[in-house]
């Protein structure tokens, strides 16, 4: 038999990324013995989008190799030994198992003895194990676990934290003898090994954590090996694999890893599952074809005779997407459109009928039904949503970045600008730079948008107008970025920073005392530069907006993508709108779109509209970079170079055409959503973000509490949000139910929803309403929200006092019809359902009337209780949520006076929680540090080893990072995708 490819520990991933999809198990390389990207090539569709970046694959060499590294062999090896809460070992050795089934059978023999006679633990690189279940077959690759952990194993360990010890336990002392002593030498004596399987995985950190989907496919690699090694027959028999799994990831921006444990049951579970259904199918093709694999001449056949179940978004990583996708788009079912753009499968048999007769279902999400409705007519559909947004306004700050794939925080260039108080736009600011992974360029980015900030606030403060006390009281200033990626990378870079400042307010204390100052492992430190003003004020504006992420009604942070999605619709695939520049070539273009075109036409531009740059642009400046460094090291060995540059334009000009693009999409976005009429609640959300930037403000000239990251928040203060989250819910909500008529009147056939309801005027002599709900009864005070899908407190009169309290509202109370004298019968019969109601709007005695309602009219009705339930039921509100303001300084009230800079220093007791600045704070830490060190409760001299929650933002100097690492830059393999990669 020829050779049988497993796919090795990417088809636990990639398995579970597609196992929805027949085609996909059913092109398997280990019945096809074709890896997919061949196989698509072959039939004539080759793929073109799963490509991994020549940056993004040297990074994940760069991170193995530092695994690799003797000088992480003890740290990997204790915090993983440690957080299994099993003994400490008595030395750590490190093998290499060469990625040879026979080299890793010699290592584990050799780490098991070495654990059981002398307490040894043992870390082995590059293993190679044989696929579970396919152990005796010739040829079969086998699965290559990065690494492996062999440890002593005793009667009373652990299965994992806090988990019971193994039934060896019981078992010994059953056997022993009832005395102490014989029952210490069982406890104390070795009776065999653990085998903790791992992997390594590059994966980026956002706000200094991994996002929790990355962490699982990582595990499901893991779990693979270890299923693999419990049934590998070379395993020593003493030895036993664990029931937890570890996976080195990146502890910092530098790439240095550590060790993260995970209980491996669900995996290995699904691990089995999706082997026995491989080999299956090996049965299935064995019983069909005679052979090991379908014969080249039936792979089309093969391919096509099974279903595929396509999603245009996460269909894009495997490399038959191309294949799937033209088959649909040359289907003669029209209804196989549905398919094609991404509908969901429960929605399609209700929207057939719109594809073929033109008839919209009535049940199905409007947004869904007018995609398709784009798709059809080639027309974009506008939504009816009213505008909430800063966008254009002046104090906006339009930030653009080019990302690098080979760091996490890599950054090739930046640009800003902002919109002055005039309208009109400030002079651009930009940068590009060749070292994006180095800190100064993170630093520069701070810089940059840190300029941009004072200047804006400055002028904000200059046009002011002056609260009751005849104070300023400035508008909020707001970030505008394309898309989510941008934003998580300039917070992960303020959230590094603020991360190093607190180190070295900690550092200079440590000097200022006499210490030596020391990293959280007990190694001499350097101590970086203070940020700049200006860096400072961006990382506290960003650390600001990482702290109110979840709330919806902040807008600290505006992505700019999410904005236009609100108000325009595009057909084509779902997943495409996702893209700014594909929603906007919608809303612009005045001619009927070809949604497969412009598709194709977007997905093969080399530029993007956010942070990630496309494969080939990445490639691009890669190669720049890479020749750049060989022309230097060539330089400084020979005194010359003969290393060429790449061809094609300077790297400055590719950086910045990237930026151009990138900031030619804020324009046409400004334009779209200038014709775009605002919502009545649009000022309600401005004051809001107003009152909670001037917390922030008071935190940042006191320097209190404005650089605590999210990650590092206290409990309590994260306890004190869990009421703060509700009434930002219901602010929101409250603000859509009498802003947004679709919105209202989706929540009213919500029959989860209570407080709001349709409605109808069917008769006007007396008012007679048809209302659809029967949570609304006689007796009760209602608000008529909308009218014929126009807010009513659109015509409405603001209150003076409160931007969240409207006047001249249609509001009464329900009346029994037999309670009502009745002038003239209803004009129209109520329809199913509905329940007829008199109704008496009330009679301001101040300003004008509230509109007539007439016969016909659509109402949405909310129950008043929730809409501001004032006795004298002339206006609804919203009430304004709770801001945060933990650890703030207090402003001045009538039993206090406000915070000032002297406050804490002066009274430090009594302003211990409110205005406490860093430099005191982060000192009493420094002390509180040194204490426990002195004591030896900190790193290396406790078991188990503590975790450095900061290992993120400080690197450690000994030890070797991703810019000392001399990695040269290879292709990736062809037949690898980004799937493979965990992504």
């Amino acid at each position: 038999m020829g050779s049988l490819s497993t796919g090795g520990g990417s088809s636990a991933v990639a398995a579970s990324a597609h196992a929805g999809c027949e085609r996909f198990r059913h092109t398997d390389p280990m019945v096809t013995g074709l890896a997919r990207r061949e196989l698509a090539e072959r039939l004539g569709h080759a793929d073109a989008d799963g490509g991994i970046p020549e940056a993004r694959w040297m990074r994940a060499m760069t991170f193995e190799r530092l695994v690799k590294d003797e000088r992480f062999v003890s740290p990997l090896l204790t915090t993983a030994v440690g957080d299994l809460r099993l003994r400490r070992p008595d030395a750590v050795t490190r093998l290499d198992a060469r990625v040879s089934v026979g080299a890793t059978a010699q290592a584990l023999a050799q780490a098991h003895e070495a654990a059981v006679e002398h307490g040894h633990c043992t870390l082995i690189t590059s293993l190679a194990v044989p696929f579970v279940g396919l152990e005796g077959e010739t040829g079969a690759t086998p699965v290559k676990p990065d690494f492996a952990i062999v440890t002593p194993r005793f009667a009373d360990d652990p299965l994992g934290p806090g988990a019971a010890g193994p039934d060896e336990l019981d078992e010994a002392l059953q056997a022993a003898d009832a005395n102490d002593e014989t029952m210490t030498a069982v406890a104390d004596e070795a009776i065999g090994s653990w085998l903790v399987m791992g992997d390594a995985k590059d994966y980026e950190r956002v706000r200094s954590r991994i996002d929790d989907g990355r962490m699982l496919k990582g595990f499901l690699q893991v779990a693979l090996g270890a299923e693999s090694a419990e049934a590998w027959s070379k395993r020593p028999a003493d030895m036993r694999v664990h029931t937890y799994g570890a996976l080195a990831v990146p502890r910092n921006s530098f790439l240095q890893p550590t060790a993260v444990i995970e209980r491996l049951d669900d995996h290995r579970a699904e691990v089995r599952a999706r082997a026995a259904e491989r080999e299956a199918l090996r049965q299935e093709v064995h019983a069909e074809t005679g052979g090991d694999h379908v014969p080249e001449s039936e792979l089309q056949a093969w391919v096509d005779h099974r279903e595929k179940e396509f999603d245009p978004t996460s269909c894009q990583t495997c490399s038959m997407f191309r294949y799937c996708r033209h088959q649909l788009r040359t289907s003669t079912d029209a209804t196989d459109v549905l398919v094609e753009i991404g509908a969901p499968t429960d929605d399609r048999p209700a929207l057939a009928a719109l594809v073929t007769d033109g008839v919209a279902p009535e049940r199905t999400s409007t947004t869904l039904t007018a995609a398709v409705r784009a798709t059809l007519e080639g027309a974009p559909q506008f939504t009816p949503h009213g505008r909430i947004d800063p966008v254009g306004e002046a104090g906006t700050i339009e930030v653009v970045v080019a990302k690098a794939d080979s760091s996490a925080l890599g950054v090739y260039g930046m640009a800003v600008r902002r919109v002055l108080t005039d309208g009109t736009l400030s002079e651009l600011a930009s940068f590009a730079t060749a070292e994006p992974q180095a800190p100064d360029t993170r630093l520069s980015v701070m810089s940059l948008l840190g300029e941009q900030l004072a200047a804006a606030m400055k002028e904000l403060l200059a046009t002011a107008p002056l609260d009751k006390d005849g104070e300023p009281d400035p508008s909020p200033v707001h970030l505008v970025v394309p898309d989510r990626a941008t934003a998580d990378l300039l917070v992960s870079i303020a959230d590094s920073l603020a991360g190093i400042e607190t180190s070295r307010l900690r550092w200079a204390r440590d000097l200022e005392a006499g210490r030596e100052p020391l990293t959280f492992d007990g190694n001499p430190a350097t101590v970086p530069a203070p940020l700049t003003d200006e860096q400072r004020l961006a990382v506290s504006f960003l650390l600001e907006d990482d702290r109110s992420r979840a709330l919806v009604g902040r807008s600290t942070t505006v992505v700019l993508r999410d904005v236009v999605a609100r108000h325009v619709i595009p057909g084509g695939p779902l997943g495409d709108a996702g893209r700014l520049d594909y929603l906007l070539a919608w809303a612009t273009r005045e001619t009927p779109i070809d949604h497969r075109a412009l598709s194709d036409e977007i997905a093969d531009r080399h530029e993007t509209p956010g942070a990630r740059l496309s494969r080939d642009r990445s490639d691009e400046l890669f190669s720049h970079i890479s020749m750049r460094r060989k022309r230097h090291e060539q330089e400084a060995v020979e005194g010359s170079f003969h290393v060429k540059p790449p061809e094609g334009p300077p790297f400055p000009d590719l950086v910045r055409d990237e930026l151009d693009y990138k900031l030619s999409l804020f324009d046409d976005a400004r334009s779209v959503l200038a014709d775009l009429a605002d919502a009545p609640t649009r000022v309600a959300h401005r004051a809001h973000e107003g009152a909670a930037q001037e917390v922030w403000r008071r935190r940042l000239h006191l320097h209190a509490s404005d650089l605590v990251r999210f990650g590092r928040t206290s409990r309590w203060w994260r306890n004190s949000q869990v009421e703060i989250l509700s009434g930002d819910a219901e602010f929101v909500h409250g603000l859509a139910m009498l802003g947004d008529p679709q919105e209202a009147r989706d929540a009213a056939l919500n029959a989860g929803v209570r407080h709001v309801a349709l409605a109808r005027v069917v008769g006007d002599n007396p008012l007679v309403l048809a209302v659809g709900s029967r949570r609304f009864t006689a007796g009760q005070n209602v608000v008529a929200l909308h009218i014929n899908a126009e807010p009513t407190i659109a015509e409405g009169i603001p209150n003076a006092k409160s931007p969240t309290k409207w006047g001249r509202i249609p509001i009464g109370a329900l009346l029994d019809l037999d309670d009502v004298e009745r002038v003239a019968p209803p004009d129209e019969a109520a329809p199913v359902g509905y329940r007829l109601f008199g109704f008496e709007p009330a009679n301001p005695t101040k300003g004008k009337e509230p509109r007539e309602l007439t016969v016909g009219d659509d109402i949405v009705l909310g129950d008043y209780e929730k809409f501001g339930n004032f006795s004298y039921r002339r206006e609804v509100a919203v009430p304004m949520p709770n801001l945060d303001t933990s650890s703030a300084p207090r402003p001045a009230s009538r039993n206090a006076e406000a915070c000032g800079p002297g406050s804490y220093a002066n009274d430090p007791e009594n302003h211990a929680w409110c205005c406490k600045p860093h430099e005191a704070a982060e000192a009493e830490f420094s002390d509180y540090l040194a204490e426990r060190r002195e004591a030896g409760e900190l790193n290396p001299q406790v078991w188990p080893p503590l975790v450095d929650t900061d290992a993120f933002d400080i690197a450690e100097g000994t030890l070797p990072q991703a810019d000392d690492e001399d990695v040269d830059a290879t292709q990736p393999p062809s037949d690898l995708t980004r799937d493979d990669l965990g992504e």
